[in-house]
This record gives C-alpha cells, sequence and structure tokens, in this order.
C-alpha cells in the first residue's frame, strides 16, 4: 500500500503541476517467443540486466513478452521455460525511443543447457513507420563534433545544418519549426524556436532525431524532435576526470570582411589572441546495486579573447564562463516502479565588450559590460508498471533562462549604415561605412528577460489481444509559460546614410543623405498556456504487419503584452481550441518477408505549430518603436547628438527639433489586437506524407530508401499596410493573418494583385547506407535528391539569411514583396534548396588502439535573388534564383583518439578538427544591387500600392533603377560571408 501510495502521489503532482509533449527518456524491448516448430509458448521467464537494473516478465498466450520502459543502453537477456533449452544474449542494445524487437526460440531439451549467443539484435524495427535516428554515447564520442549536443544532429536523416535558416533545418523546415528537449523538459526557446540550452555531449548518453512519422504523442513542431538524455550511474562506479583546450594560434585564418568604403572592397584582420579551457569530471555509479544509481558531472567552459584593433596599441579583453552541470538519481522499486530526477544547471556570464576589428571604436567608448545568461532545467519522470499489459507515466519539469545586461552608460549610438561620407580621410571627421561610436552590445541593456516554462504530463498504456494485438496509449500534456521582459537600446541610435534618402521610402533626403533616430525597447509581462491530448494505437494486425494510428489535438492560449498596460485589452491575443488543431496521424510497417530483413513503411499526418512568443510581443503590446527621419545636412555627424532629446517612443514627440524635414513612422502602433487579427485565424500547419523501404544487406549493414513531401497548409504572420496620417507621417499597420487568406486575401479592383499566399513544398528522395560497429569499422552514408520551393521558408527566414523572428519576417511586409517587377507571383527555389547532399561518416578503430573518426559532406551552393525594395519593403525584382547559385559546399572534419593503460585509468588523448582543410568557400554573396528605394528615385511615386502595380508594374527593374540615377551597390555580386575557418581541439582525459 505504501508503494501504492507514491506511485499515486507522483502522478497527482505530474497532473497538477502546471506540460509540454510527451517527451522519451525510454525505450522498449519487446518480442516473440517461440518452439522449434513456430508455436507460441505462454509462461517464459524473461529476465533482463541492463541500465534498469534487473526486470522480469513472463510471455502471454500469444508468446509476447515486453518491457515497455527501459533505459537506453545495452542489455543481457535470459529466457527460461521448464524442458526447453534456456536461452541467453548479451550486448542487445535498446536506443532512445527505440522500439527493440528481440524474437527467440527455444529448444526442446531434456537436460539442462543454455544457448548463448552475442548481439543478438536485428537491425530494423519492423514495428515502426517513423523516421528517427539515435546516437548512442560511444558513437558520439568517436566521432568529430563541436561542444554541443546539438553539435551532431546533422548526422540523422534529413537534418542539416543551415545558417540561413537559422540552424538545424529537418527535412526543408527552418530551425525554428524543431523541438528541443533535455531528459524529458522542452528546452526550446519560447521566443524564437531554437535550442535553449547548450549542453556539452560528455554529459549525454543518447541523442534521438525524429524527423517525419512521429506518433500523435508528439506535437508543436513542424521539423523535427531533437531529444538528449543525459548520463545515469551504473551497477559499477565510472566517472572521468580531465578537460579540452584550443587556441586561436591552432586555428585557420580569418576571413576577409567586406568594406564598401575601403579601397578594394575588402580587408582581412589579423585573428584575435584566444584561448579555451574545459576542466571537468564526471561520476556515477551505485547507491543501491541494482535499484538506485546517481550521476554527477561538471564542466566550465573558460574563454578569453583579447584583441589590438587596426593600428591601435591598447588591448581590449574579454572573458567568457560558461558552466555545465548536470546531475541525477535514477532507480527502480523491483520491476514496477522506474523513475529519474534531473537537473541540468548551465549559466553563462560574458565579463567585457571587444571594440571593431577595423579600430572605429572611439577610445573611451566604455566597454566594461557585463551579461549575464542564468539557464536551467529540472525534470523527473515515473513509470509504474503493474503488470506487463498497462503501465502509467508521469511527468513534470521546469526550464528557465533570463539576460541580465549591467554597465551601460552610453546614451547615444551612431552608426553609418550605407554611403561614404564626402570627405578625404585625412580629414578628421572622416568615418568609414559602418562606423559606430559605440559597439552594439555596449549599447543594449537588459534588467530582464525572464522565461520560464513549467510543463507536466502524464499518459496511460495498454496491450490488448482482439484482432491482432494493440498497444493503446492516451496522454494530456500541459505547459504554462511565463515572460517578463525590460530590455533595448539604452539611448538614441541615430542612423546615417550619406547620399540616400531614408531606408523607409519616405523621401526624406537632404544636402548630405538623411538621418533616423529611434530608441528601440522591449518592455512587459505575460504569459501563455498550452493543453495537448492525444490517442494512439499501435495495431499488430498480422505478425508482419503493424498499424500504427493516432489522432492530436491542442488547446493553445496566446497573450497580449499589451494586457499588463492597459487592464481592459483582453489577456489572451488569439486563442485556438481543441477543434482547431486536430491532427491525425497514420502509418503502416509491413515486415515483408516476417525475418525482420525487408521492411516497406509509410506515414501521413498533420503537424502544427505552438505558436512563438516573438510575434506576441513584437506585436500585441511590449516592442516600441518610432522611427524618426531628418534631413542630413552637415558634415559634422558628431554634433547631432547634442541637437535631439530622449525619443519617448511617442509619435507626437519630435526629439530633434532644431533639425528639418521630420517625418516619423509607428512600426510597433498598439493597440487591441482584436482589431488586427483575422477573426478566422487558422494556426501554422504542415502536411507530410512519407514512404520507405529497409534492407538488411547483412548481418551488420543496412540500405534504406525514403521518400517524404512536406508541404505548408497555412502559416501566421504580420501582412503590412502603409497608412498616410493628416499631419504627414505615416505608421505601418499591420494585420495578424494566413497569408493570402481570409481577411487578408482580398479581391482588389484594377490592376493590383491578391495578397499572396504562403508557400513551401519540399519533397526529397533520401538514400542511405549503414554498417554498425564490426570488425574494426563502422559507415554511415547518405544521399539526398530534394527540392525546396515557395516564397516563405519558415519561422526563420533565408529570405534574411537567418534572421529568427517567427511570424513577424518581412516576407508579407507589404504587399510588393510577393510579385517581381513584371507584377508575377515569386515562386521558385528558396535560399536553403540543396538539390544534392552527400554526407558520410565513419569510424575506424587501428589495431594498435587510435580511433579515427571521420564525417565528410558535400552539399549545392544555395540559390541567389537580387533584392530590391519598394516604399521600404524588401521584394524580388527578377523572381528567385536570378543570379543563379553558389559553389558547393565542402567539409571535412576529423576526431582522432587514443588511450593508454595507466594503472587501472585509461588515459584518453584526443585531437577533434572541424573544417581539416580550412577551406573559405563563399557561402553569401551582397545581393542588393541598389542603395535607393524604387520610390526614392521617381517624383511621381507615393508609396502606394495603387501608384505602383497601376502606373509602373510591368517595368525592368535594372533599366528603370539606372535610368533615374539610383545609387548602386559597388559590392552587388561580391562575397560577404564564408565558410567558418578550421578549429582544433585537443583533449585529455583520464577515465576509470
Amino acid at each position: 500500500m505504501k508503494r501504492l501510495g507514491l506511485v499515486f502521489v507522483l502522478l497527482m503532482v505530474a497532473v497538477i503541476a502546471a506540460p509540454a509533449g510527451a517527451q522519451e527518456q525510454t525505450g522498449v524491448l519487446t518480442g516473440r517467443i517461440t518452439a522449434d516448430g513456430g508455436e507460441a509458448l505462454p509462461g517464459v521467464s524473461v529476465e533482463i540486466k541492463g541500465p534498469s537494473g534487473t526486470l522480469v516478465s513472463v510471455t502471454d498466450a500469444r508468446g509476447d513478452y515486453r518491457f515497455p520502459r527501459v533505459s537506453p543502453g545495452v542489455y543481457t537477456i535470459t529466457a527460461r521455460l521448464q524442458g526447453f533449452q534456456t536461452y541467453e544474449a548479451s550486448r542487445v542494445p535498446v536506443a532512445l525511443g527505440d522500439r527493440a524487437i528481440l524474437n527467440v526460440t527455444l529448444k526442446i531439451s531434456s537436460v539442462m543447457e543454455t544457448v548463448v549467443v552475442t548481439g543478438e539484435r536485428v537491425q530494423i524495427a519492423v514495428g515502426e513507420n517513423s523516421t528517427a535516428a539515435s546516437m548512442a554515447a560511444e558513437q558520439i564520442a568517436l566521432l568529430p563534433k563541436g561542444r554541443d549536443f546539438t553539435s551532431v544532429v546533422a548526422q540523422a536523416p534529413g537534418a542539416s545544418n543551415e545558417a540561413f535558416a537559422g540552424g538545424i533545418s529537418i527535412d526543408g523546415a527552418s530551425g525554428s519549426e524543431n523541438r528541443f528537449v533535455i531528459d524529458g523538459i522542452d528546452t526550446t526557446r519560447p521566443n524564437d524556436g531554437l535550442s535553449g540550452q547548450g549542453f556539452i555531449t560528455d554529459f549525454v548518453e543518447e541523442i534521438q532525431v525524429k524527423s517525419a512519422g512521429y506518433s500523435a504523442e508528439f506535437g508543436g513542431s513542424l521539423g523535427g524532435v531533437i531529444n538528449a538524455i543525459t548520463k545515469s550511474g551504473t551497477n559499477e562506479f565510472h566517472g572521468w576526470l580531465g578537460g579540452y583546450f584550443s587556441s586561436s594560434s591552432l586555428n585557420g585564418d580569418r576571413r576577409p570582411i567586406a568594406y564598401e568604403s575601403w579601397p578594394g572592397f575588402y580587408r582581412t584582420f589579423d585573428k584575435d589572441d584566444e584561448s579555451r579551457f574545459e576542466p571537468g569530471f564526471a561520476l556515477g555509479g551505485p547507491i543501491l546495486k541494482d535499484s538506485l544509481w546517481f550521476y554527477l558531472g561538471y564542466s566550465p567552459t573558460l574563454r578569453s579573447i583579447e584583441r589590438t584593433p587596426y593600428e591601435k596599441t591598447t588591448t581590449a579583453k574579454q572573458d567568457i564562463t560558461d558552466h555545465f552541470f548536470a546531475g541525477n538519481i535514477k532507480g527502480n522499486i523491483g520491476s514496477k516502479l522506474v523513475f529519474k530526477v534531473s537537473a541540468n544547471v548551465t549559466p553563462s556570464e560574458t565579463d567585457g565588450n571587444l571594440p571593431a576589428l577595423d579600430g572605429s571604436t572611439p577610445d573611451d567608448a566604455d566597454l566594461d559590460v557585463v551579461s549575464k545568461f542564468p539557464t536551467s532545467s529540472y525534470s523527473a519522470y515515473a513509470d509504474f508498471v503493474p503488470t506487463s499489459n498497462f503501465y502509467v507515466s508521469g511527468r513534470v519539469g521546469l526550464f528557465e533562462t533570463d539576460t541580465e545586461i549591467t554597465g551601460i552608460d552610453a546614451q547615444n549610438r551612431m552608426l553609418f549604415r550605407n554611403g561614404v561620407i564626402p570627405l578625404p580621410t585625412t580629414d578628421p571627421r572622416y568615418r568609414p561605412t559602418g562606423f559606430a561610436t559605440v559597439p552594439n552590445d555596449s549599447f543594449q541593456s537588459a534588467d530582464e528577460d525572464n522565461w520560464k516554462r513549467t510543463s507536466a504530463g502524464i499518459d496511460a498504456n495498454l496491450f490488448v489481444t482482439a484482432l491482432g494485438s494493440h498497444s493503446f496509449k492516451a496522454g494530456v500534456q500541459y505547459e504554462k509559460i511565463e515572460n517578463s521582459v525590460s530590455l533595448g537600446e539604452n539611448g538614441n541610435y541615430f542612423e546615417v546614410r550619406w547620399g540616400l534618402p531614408d531606408r523607409f521610402g519616405m523621401g526624406v533626403q537632404g544636402t548630405y543623405g538623411s538621418v533616423g533616430v529611434r530608441r528601440f525597447r522591449t518592455e512587459g509581462a505575460a504569459e501563455a498556456s498550452n493543453v495537448g491530448l492525444f490517442i494512439q494505437d499501435t495495431w499488430n494486425i498480422h505478425p508482419n504487419l503493424t498499424l500504427n494510428i493516432g489522432v492530436r489535438t491542442e488547446q493553445e492560449r496566446i497573450p497580449n503584452y499589451g494586457a499588463q498596460v492597459d487592464p481592459t485589452l483582453p489577456k489572451n491575443a488569439i486563442e485556438f481550441d481543441f477543434k482547431d488543431k486536430l491532427a491525425p496521424r497514420l502509418g503502416f510497417s509491413w515486415d515483408v518477408t516476417g525475418k525482420q530483413q525487408l521492411k516497406v513503411y509509410g506515414s501521413y499526418g498533420t503537424y502544427y505549430d505552438i505558436t512563438k512568443l516573438e510575434m506576441p510581443r513584437g506585436s500585441f503590446g511590449a516592442d516600441r518603436w518610432i522611427q524618426h527621419m531628418y534631413e542630413l545636412n552637415t558634415l559634422n555627424w558628431d554634433t547631432l547628438f547634442a541637437a535631439c532629446t530622449r525619443v519617448d517612443n511617442t509619435l507626437g514627440q519630435n526629439p530633434c527639433p532644431t533639425l528639418v524635414g521630420h517625418k516619423a513612422r509607428d512600426l510597433r502602433a498598439p493597440g487591441d489586437p482584436h482589431d488586427s487579427i483575422d477573426p478566422n485565424l487558422k494556426p501554422m500547419e504542415n502536411q507530410e506524407i512519407q514512404l520507405g523501404v529497409d534492407y538488411q544487406l547483412t548481418k551488420n549493414s543496412v540500405v534504406s530508401a525514403r521518400y517524404v513531401n512536406k508541404t505548408l497548409k497555412n502559416t501566421i504572420e504580420d501582412i503590412g499596410y502603409l497608412v498616410f496620417l493628416p499631419d504627414g507621417s505615416s505608421e505601418e499597420q499591420y494585420i495578424t493573418g494566413n497569408p493570402g487568406k481570409g481577411i487578408v486575401s482580398g479581391d482588389p479592383a484594377g490592376p493590383i494583385p491578391p495578397q499572396a499566399e504562403a508557400i513551401r513544398d519540399y519533397e526529397a528522395i533520401e538514400l542511405t547506407f549503414s554498417r554498425r560497429f564490426a570488425d574494426s569499422f563502422s559507415v554511415r552514408a547518405a544521399y539526398v535528391y530534394s527540392k525546396l520551393s515557395g516564397n516563405y521558408s519558415g519561422l526563420a527566414s533565408s529570405d534574411e539569411f537567418g534572421r529568427t523572428d517567427p511570424n513577424v519576417a518581412r516576407y508579407f511586409d507589404g504587399l510588393v514583396y510577393g510579385y517581381d517587377s513584371k507584377g508575377k507571383l515569386v515562386d521558385g527555389v528558396l535560399n536553403t534548396d540543396r538539390p544534392h547532399a552527400f554526407e558520410v561518416q565513419g569510424l575506424y578503430q587501428a589495431s594498435w588502439g587510435t580511433n579515427i573518426g571521420l564525417n565528410f559532406s558535400w552539399a549545392s551552393g544555395s540559390p541567389v535573388s537580387t533584392d530590391g525594395s519598394y516604399n521600404g519593403v524588401n521584394f524580388f525584382p527578377n523572381g528567385r534564383n536570378d543570379m543563379g547559385r553558389l559553389s558547393s559546399l565542402t567539409q571535412t572534419d576529423l576526431l582522432l583518439t587514443h588511450p593508454f593503460k595507466i594503472g587501472g585509468f585509461d588515459l584518453e588523448v584526443s585531437l577533434n578538427v572541424l573544417n581539416l582543410f580550412d577551406q573559405d568557400t563563399v557561402t553569401r554573396i551582397d545581393n542588393v544591387k541598389y542603395f535607393d528605394d524604387v520610390c526614392d528615385v521617381s517624383e511621381e511615386c507615393d508609396g502606394s500600392n495603387d501608384w505602383y502595380f497601376s502606373d509602373l508594374v510591368p517595368y525592368d527593374y535594372s533599366t528603370y533603377m539606372d535610368a533615374n540615377h539610383a545609387s548602386k551597390n559597388p559590392l552587388y555580386g561580391k562575397p560577404l560571408t564564408y565558410q567558418a575557418p578550421r578549429t582544433v581541439r585537443f583533449g585529455l582525459k583520464f577515465v576509470f
């Protein structure tokens, strides 16, 4: 009774705590035991020993046994039945989230004898239709990688690291459309969808990447689910003591930096003097053998960077300290109750800012700034398994991160954004393009930006025999996200465009150009909540055929930050109910031969996003940004500071009354969000279809082929409209809607086209070969032929080269964005379209003990499209991909490790090299052809859609701009960024 009472308390805590999606921390081990003649054997005692201790199950009437919740790792399995040989298999692996199947045949025997096999494990999970990859600690340790756990994700099917997509792209989705999970807790950043907690691979037991076909218990992701679990203790004490070291002197050369105002346009500066030291330790072992274990690990990253800017004698220093702590206790009470409690604490602190490389930072600029980023996650789960046919799981967790920046004293900052100051370089007032009076990092203050996600979930699992066998699972998931924020520019930010009008198409231009003044701030607090419900059935219709059927639905509450300032406004800006987010999932898996050697599988599903909070924060009351524009009529730019008072973000203010030509635009006009939201708004939605085949070529190798198609059905974006006010000022007003649908679709009269719909379609054929480690080597190779097309790259915008402002990117800020200069809809290959991609990971263990790990990747270059602007809204005047593609991108990474025996210890020495050959392929070229806005070069332009589409379209963009003497960008078509330089890291560990 006491034990049941403990289970009840744990589950009640899971229910009443304030959950995210179900996140796996275990795997399943199951199988069928038959006699020589093929008949089922009920009553067989099956015992497993491994990371979950010793667990026992008994086969049912069909001969089936199952261990529904076991920790990932390697197990020894023993099957006993009187009158039959005892069967024992060692080194049977169970991966994170895996449904490992081990079928056993027992032979009749009149004597006590045992049949022992080694590594008895088929490589094809015949009951699964999801595309997933699991990378265990042993594999991670021996392949080249960065320090963070996300650096190995690109090794998974359909995954790649795309800077233009905001990070990890899975099956064409952007980096803001994944879910990141550590020890069962969603650590995705709530505002932008990126990974919210760094975590070093030394403490990781396994990483699982689900890219397609995942079941109804997983939601909130249009890309993939990236799930990591930390290491746990075992029945023996194990650990390590050591560290890593790297230095800039060992790394590759610094890449050139584009400078519009520099002869030849490019400058290459000396490398900073940087050192990086990462000491650490880990220890895990038993508290009670077979029942209770612990694990502790700590490793700080200590970085020191010294910079002596160009033609300067003073050296500036920056110290960065990242702490990584992992601790957990895992245990079981017999075979009935399994639990784990984890804490992962990863605070970071940066002491000091660095001046600009080119020496343009004034000597008196205040660089004594301290930035702190406290981050932590805590989790607990419990699985109660009263019988082999039923179990209940409960989870609770907390993820929290904050931003605190102190020491900001600057009251003004000026940036020379474009153009060249019309002065000789010998004039003391001369500064190059890109000059800033204060580094941006020394101008952005933050009292707080605290995010807290409290989550919990509970699900029940029932195994039933009827018309085959069923594994039913149903659950409820809940999470509450809280944000409190006060950050932004500490004072007035001045933006100078020499010889050019303002960049918003307002026509403000003086003798020497224009200057904009603003003070962008984010202030407020709000909370969001999400409830998820799911039910699914894994239906084994026939021993060879499995159907996976499920449905998921969610209730989502998206907050209104303005309600904190004005209590009469609604608390929630957007509400999606369960009926709005019904997500069916259907899949099948066919074991063609019945021998787990050839599997054909497929899936269909609908997937919805959990809305990131950058959009409500920016659009519904927290962001404040009024842009004031003035004529620039003096070359004494340093006198502008004294001409202005501090911007207070009210439209009626003129902060610089002595400057002329004042116009203002409110870029974050506040109000009741319901006045600017489509009342029939639909959530962001993807539809997915995949079909694949796996074939076990040899006992150690598998070849696979997969077709996948992911199509965007809806997204949410702010659709912009320019409203001119009676006083001559203007403001951008936005409707939050589904682009091209609902109230923003419209049917405008005359030549004005309708609002473009959001389009994204990804199709791919993926071929893989995987050979597990045997005979001293392993290999995984993959080739992907794909196409990613449309006009919308996702929540992270590749059109803006990796901007991560979900739902508020530039895509639909103006009608012109959706059309080229001929008035045709812009729909083509997106910036992260790579038709061909090949990668291979290999591991070889030499006879003398050295391990050699190698990664090689090759991918097609990115397409490039000319970028223009009309009335401050960017668009592609020549359509997409008019500038061709960049060169293909190739990289080779290497890891060498060698163990030395010293007494009872192993001394492990390692050398990790990323970009071994220091390749410097161009990754981005300047695609802006003219500095001027289309509206700036025409006296007839009034900034309206009527004028543009009625009087101008169709036109040839370059001819029109040249005829009107537009200012050309001298860097057009020239490189802006390059492949990252080679990095080298040494490691030394005592392992015991």
